[in-house]
């Protein structure tokens, strides 16, 4: 399977394409989700040689990362017990707004810097919504620059990111760009398989507190020092492409009025079948 040529980016390379279908049972959820998710065939080490040989080629950008099924887990737990719009930040193949699509998120809007990251959200969005019979509408892509503080991010009640505190620049950008949607009483979700050894996370936590106290928010203190990232066991099928935890990713839930996983429903599992 190939991206149409209307979704890959201009100079991209044609790369084949496989179809991971991800199951998400919850028992919040009337019924288990079947999530269909496109990412690229090849092997890590034929990305990188894909990256070497094309500089615009983005390698995060077409291969579904362990983080994301951690922060879609979570995602869908709190979807089950408060529905409401969704917003992923560098979404790469956006398996998290693919689960909260599949969930019956109101709205979802996957967001990222790669142009062809966003062709592989908005075709695989196409494949879920031609099955559910749903409006075109429910699932759109932005392309966003989280360094870029006058980029808007779209208007949501849930904010997902997953697997993006691996350089502490980044990191602490993210933390910024969370700080005013916080502010409005958005719910933030943030997965990270303990990159930099911890020192991506701090970057994170930050950011937020720098920009909370920059715009004089008088409960990002509390929120920060309330702030942990709990461990969410990964399936077998996705813990051998983990660095920095061989079974966790730790999640962090972030908000103004619910600081903390504990108040979310628990019982999500994940059980991926891959089909070529």
């Amino acid at each position: 399977m190939l991206l149409p040529a209307a979704l890959t980016p201009a100079g991209y390379p044609a790369m084949q394409l496989k179809l991971t279908q991800v199951s998400f049972d919850e028992t919040g959820l009337a019924s288990s989700l079947l999530v269909p998710v496109l990412e690229s065939a090849a092997s890590p080490d034929e990305l990188i040689q894909i990256a070497i040989e094309n500089e615009e080629f983005d390698i995060y950008s077409a291969q579904v990362w362990p983080s994301s099924v951690a922060a879609a887990t979570v995602l869908l737990r709190a979807l089950a017990a408060r529905t409401g719009h969704v917003c992923e930040l560098g979404c790469g193949p956006a398996l998290p707004s693919l689960a909260a699509l599949a969930a019956g998120a109101e709205r979802v809007v996957a967001t990222d810097w790669s142009e062809y990251a966003l062709g592989l959200a908005q075709h695989a969005s196409s494949l879920q919504l031609g099955e559910c019979g749903r409006a075109p509408s429910a699932f759109t892509t932005a392309k966003v620059d989280v360094f870029d503080p006058e980029w808007p991010l779209p208007v949501a009640d849930y904010y997902v990111v997953a697997d993006m505190l691996y350089e502490a620049d980044l990191a602490s950008a993210v933390g910024r760009r969370l700080t005013p949607v916080l502010m409005e009483g958005a719910t933030a979700i943030v997965a990270d398989p303990f990159r930099l050894a911890g020192r991506g996370r701090a970057a994170f936590l930050e950011g937020l507190q720098e920009e909370g106290h920059r715009r004089r928010w008088t409960k990002v203190d509390d929120v920060v020092a309330k702030s942990r990232f709990v461990d969410e066991t990964l399936p077998k099928r996705w813990r051998c492409l983990t660095t920095g935890a061989d079974t966790c990713v730790g999640v962090c839930v972030l908000s103004a009025t619910k600081a903390s996983q504990d108040e979310l429903p628990q019982g999500v599992t994940t059980r991926p079948d891959v089909a070529q």
